[in-house]
């Protein structure tokens, strides 16, 4: 009789706490194996290291990316390829079945982009006279200055690597950064000591 998947779990939870693992990382473990070993069970198969291979791996991870987040899936791939290397070192399994499969790839979710209105809605919640609500306000304008200075920035150095004959470099005499090349009022009233 092949062991179980759950009893060889307890045995690799074993091994990371006598690596000195956190408790963090510990929970994170515990967590696949249990997630495949239902998925096992939902499929009228039985948790044991007979099943565990190649085509029912594949298998449950392709239902998770169905129902899951991308990074949730890379997460329990990475989980389960580490749980799967241990029965190897251990010597119950011969060879890793996921030794040759790949992870799954991660998309970069597009941020949506906060409107004028909401700016101006957010800087609305901030009118008042107490502390906090001057506080938030000057936060909010700090960041808005800081993002429209780098965006202003990034444009610039992208519109000057596209000039024809460009290295994307600068060509100035200054030969470093650039934000020269930006408005240099604030940073003139800064150096001065003057407010803005």
């Amino acid at each position: 009789m092949t062991a179980h998947l759950q009893d060889l779990q307890r045995s690799f939870l074993r091994h990371l706490r006598a690596e000195r693992r956190s408790p963090s990382t510990l929970r994170l473990y515990a967590q696949a194996v249990p997630f495949l070993s239902r998925w096992l069970e939902a499929q009228g198969c039985t948790a044991t290291l007979d099943e565990l291979n190649r085509a029912a791996i594949r298998e449950w991870l392709a239902v998770l990316s169905d129902t899951r987040e991308p990074g949730t899936v890379k997460i329990r791939y990475r989980r389960l390829f580490r749980f799967c290397s241990w029965l190897v070192d251990d010597f119950e399994l011969s060879s890793n079945p996921m030794a040759t499969m790949s992870p799954p790839t991660l998309k970069m979710k597009p941020v949506p982009v906060v409107t004028a209105d909401d700016l101006v809605a957010l800087l609305k919640a901030c009118n008042g006279k107490e502390f906090s609500d001057r506080r938030d306000e000057a936060l909010i304008r700090l960041l808005l200055d800081v993002l429209t200075t780098s965006t202003l920035t990034r444009a610039w150095r992208s519109s000057k690597a596209k000039a024809p004959g460009s290295n994307g470099l600068c060509q100035c005499p200054h030969h470093e950064c650039c934000d020269h090349h930006l408005d240099p009022g604030p940073r003139r009233a800064a150096e001065s000591g003057r407010r803005f």
